[in-house]
């Protein structure tokens, strides 16, 4: 934190704050990225803003678009689920889902965030594991969806 203060960082637990910042902030969109070695934190932190999502009274779609290993450790193979963050889908989630909110867990790829990044008009979380994620990991995601008022969420 002493290093990069203007990150706004939380840990797993707080699910809750970020579904309420959703709400809050108007999107219909959250798009949960997951850095190296956080795939199934960031899925289960994606689970459990839809569950809070629900409690509140919206209705969610929760996508999970995590990478998978394609045999050699360098190399990941995005599933065809990705395409939920084109921007006409994140603007018209009602038309294409049945639903009020669209939840979004993906690895943190330059195909995927390409299709998210400079737009506002979703709510962005990147999941870091502490000791295993690099800052410059981290601050290069930031960097690409700092549009999005990202939160980096830290996985014990």
């Amino acid at each position: 934190r002493a290093l990069a203060p203007e990150l706004t960082m939380r840990s797993t637990t707080q699910a809750g704050e970020v579904a309420g910042r959703l709400l809050e902030s108007g999107h219909s969109t959250l798009v949960v990225l997951s850095l190296p070695s956080t795939p199934s934190s960031a899925s289960r932190f994606a689970a459990a803003v839809a569950n809070h999502l629900r409690t509140h009274g919206s209705s969610v779609t929760l996508v999970n678009a995590i990478a998978l290993e394609s045999g050699d450790a360098s190399s990941m193979a995005l599933p065809d689920e990705v395409w939920v963050l084109r921007r006409d889908i994140r603007q018209d989630v009602k038309s294409y889902f049945s639903t009020d909110m669209l939840v979004v867990a993906c690895t943190a790829e330059p195909e995927a965030v390409g299709l998210i990044s400079g737009q506002s008009d979703l709510m962005a979380v990147i999941v870091a594991k502490e000791g295993r994620s690099s800052l410059q990991q981290v601050w290069d995601t930031v960097s690409a969806v700092e549009t999005a008022d990202p939160i980096v969420v830290l996985a014990p």
